[in-house]
């Protein structure tokens, strides 16, 4: 039974926004000038909305929800300028990147202004080649296109990379298909300029053993600051390629080998694990280059019309649960299996890499396909970019999801969404991003509806029971699209977010940024109430000092304990943290010096030391986080804990992710960005954060 949907805020829905009074587009014409300020219904109908499917079911704006208008600023002055009329006449502000994000992070509504920010593309590579700061209006395939120019790379490949922005890369915390090598958008911003809600123009350095505020802005959805311009970390252009595919019996096999190859040292750019329903759908059309080869496409499955004519699909779509049972019946039959592309990228031996992993694949059961998948996946990898549309015409809908868990629950995951929802929905997974100590994984449903009003009405049953289903399986709640508005009531289910509504107060104090993404501020309460390791749900002075998941890697730990003692636990099972000097600091006390003794986050991005965390806010409000290799729940609650040198609140444990003692893994290549002292801004902002996190009476 499907228990009703809350999609965050109603639109419109801020206290603290007043109506908005007619001159205000007067005093837009004074900051932008006519020509870059427009009321015309054609440019407030474009700028309405993002791709969030669910608007795609419901139709056309209506017309009482339009934007008040949109602006095009061309330098970050504007910006600070547009942000101070905004505070000062009570109107709220949107910003717009290309628009192509899938959970209604960006849907306006009358009182607010759009902030347009397409002119915003300029283009500086540093003299050692080590990033580049690109304008937040950027594409990214106009990015990628000048970069290969100089034969450097920035690795963030979306399979929306033709229609997406660097800006709206970190405002959402994205991962690209690249992730196994590169990381996500956090493990690649080297700077942010924005201009805070708060009317403050900011310039932030990521760095390590200090305050680094880079964290909160990235991933904050357009809440807390417009994001005007982004240093990405450059890589050289991948000089050579290998390639290799594998077939197994069941998609959980081919998840043991992932977490075997990853846990392991290796750190494939690609490593995509398609289960048995998506890859027999792969080979519904074989490639044409090479016969009987299956014919993996970009990003996650949507059904070619080509081959699958829309009658077709809807036929299918009268009783998908008859498909996947079909399916799965081949799969014990041995004659439907998983397929695994493998490629390597930017290592000192990717041939050498390669055929690690496939004695481990075939040691674990897999078959050795060769190249030609892992080739063809290339050719089509941002396709589906432009097959959405087709399915919605077909009188069909079509959406993912992504949430990432440790290895230890992944297939539980799966298995509760599959049979959440499998009966209803064509549904199709695969394991897309991988880490040491967990993987995301990427379900795509398609279904349908007589009529929009109960499609709709499938789509949201189908999406609260799928989301209920990962999180209550252990996963978290989103891995790389972000929240929006479309997970926003399930983000809230599980804490309304003491770490949002801090930053808030500090940063966008009267709320003029995006209201209604993220979801509502205000309500002290925990980010995600969930025990952080598997064990029950004990109290934590009930708890042992140290918990281990020996599956994922990760210790879950009292934060009293020190580095030594630590390490002498963890010594016995032949596993290491890897912190080299500093043992007699507490752990909270370490984590509060920003990790210091851990190697360079730079040499190994995909590996990130904490996992999961819970803590006390100095206002006293909860903060837990529970464990998972990555998230996107916007800002990174583990920044008010992480070299703030304990100003922000107290640590109680903390979950680490460890190592097997050995394991070496073959640093990134290319030249590491130089950290910086915290400027006198970023001292200021943070102080600004500080005081906010303070009891109410102690503010004053």
């Amino acid at each position: 039974m499907a228990r009703a949907y809350t999609f965050g805020a109603p639109r419109g829905t801020n206290d603290r926004v007043k109506q908005v009074p007619g001159s205000v587009t007067d005093k837009l014409g004074e900051v932008f000038g006519e020509a870059r300020v427009s009321t015309r219904l054609a440019d407030l109908d474009a700028s309405a909305r993002d791709c969030w499917p669910r608007g795609l079911i419901a139709g056309l704006p209506d017309p009482g929800s339009r934007p008040l208008a949109v602006v095009w600023p061309e330098h970050v002055e504007e910006v600070s300028a547009l942000v101070e009329l905004a505070r000062r006449e009570g109107f709220a502000l949107a910003p717009l990147g290309a628009g192509s994000g899938v959970c209604g992070g960006f849907w306006p509504d009358p009182r607010t202004v759009v902030v347009d920010l397409k002119r915003l593309t300029s283009f500086e590579v540093s003299e050692d080649g080590a990033e580049v700061r690109a304008g937040a209006g950027l594409l990214g395939w106009d990015l990628e296109q000048r970069l290969e120019k100089l034969g450097r790379t920035a690795g963030h490949f979306p399979s929306s990379i033709l229609c997406s922005t660097v800006g709206g890369w970190a405002a959402a915390r994205g991962a690209g298909q690249c992730s196994g090598r590169y990381g996500k958008i956090e493990d690649m911003v080297t700077e942010l300029e924005c201009v805070l809600g708060s009317g403050r123009h900011l310039v932030m350095r990521s760095r390590s053993g200090d305050v680094d505020l880079v964290p909160w802005l990235v991933g904050s959805e357009g809440t807390l600051g417009i994001i005007t311009r982004v240093g990405l970390r450059l890589f050289p252009a991948p000089a050579e390629r290998a390639m290799v595919a594998f077939s197994f019996p069941t998609f959980e096999d081919g998840q043991e080998a992932l977490r075997v190859i990853y846990q392991g040292g290796l750190r494939p750019a690609v490593a995509r694990l398609y289960d048995a329903v998506d890859s027999v759908l792969h080979t519904s059309k074989g490639s044409e280059d090479l016969p009987g080869e299956p014919e993996p496409r970009g990003g996650s499955w949507l059904p070619s019309l080509d081959t699958l004519e829309a009658l077709a699909l809807r036929s299918v779509l009268k009783a998908p649960g008859q498909l996947a049972r079909l399916v799965s019946l081949l799969e014990r039959q041995g004659r439907a299996r998983s397929r695994l592309l493998l490629s390597f990228e930017n290592v000192s031996d990717p041939a050498g890499q390669a055929q690690l992993a496939t004695r481990w694949c075939e040691e674990l059961g897999g078959e050795p396909l060769g190249e030609g998948p892992v080739r063809s996946w290339y050719e089509h990898r941002y396709d589906v970019s432009f097959r959405q549309s087709k399915v919605f015409r077909a009188g069909a809908f079509s959406d993912t999801m992504e949430v990432a868990a440790p290895w230890s629950k992944l297939a539980d995951v799966y298995r509760e969404v599959r049979a959440a929802i499998g009966d209803r929905v064509l549904l199709m997974a695969h394991v897309s991003h991988c880490y040491p100590d967990g993987a995301a994984i990427y379900f795509t449903f398609v279904g349908h509806g007589r009529s929009p009003e109960r499609a709709l009405l499938r789509y949201d049953s189908v999406w609260a029971d799928a989301l209920s289903a990962a999180v209550s399986a252990g996963a978290c709640v989103s891995h790389h699209h972000g929240v929006g508005r479309s997970k926003a009531g399930t983000l809230a289910e599980q804490g309304s977010g003491a770490v949002r509504d801090l930053l808030g107060r500090a940063w966008d104090p009267e709320g003029v940024l995006n209201p209604g993404t993220l979801g509502f501020r205000g309500e002290p309460a925990t980010l995600v109430g969930r025990a952080p390791l598997p064990g029950g749900e004990a109290a934590p002075h009930d708890r042992p000092l140290i918990q281990v998941d020996r599956v994922s890697q990760l210790v879950d730990v009292d934060a009293g304990l020190t580095l030594d003692e630590l390490e002498n636990l963890l010594f016995k099972q032949g596993l290491t943290l890897g912190a080299e000097g500093s043992g007699e600091l507490r752990l909270r006390d370490w984590v509060a010096a920003g990790l210091p003794g851990l190697p360079s986050r730079w040499d190994d991005p995909v590996a990130r030391p904490i996992a999961g965390l819970r803590g006390t806010l100095a206002s006293g409000a909860r903060c837990e986080l529970s464990a998972a290799p990555r998230r996107a729940e916007g800002p990174d609650a583990a920044a008010c804990f992480t070299g703030t040198g304990g100003a922000l609140g107290h640590l109680e444990r903390v979950v680490l992710a460890v190592a097997r003692r050995g394991v070496q893994v073959d640093p990134t290549p290319g030249v590491r960005p130089m950290a910086t002292a915290p400027s006198p801004d970023e001292r200021a902002a943070f102080d600004e954060v500080r005081r906010a996190s303070l009891p109410a009476r102690a503010r004053w």
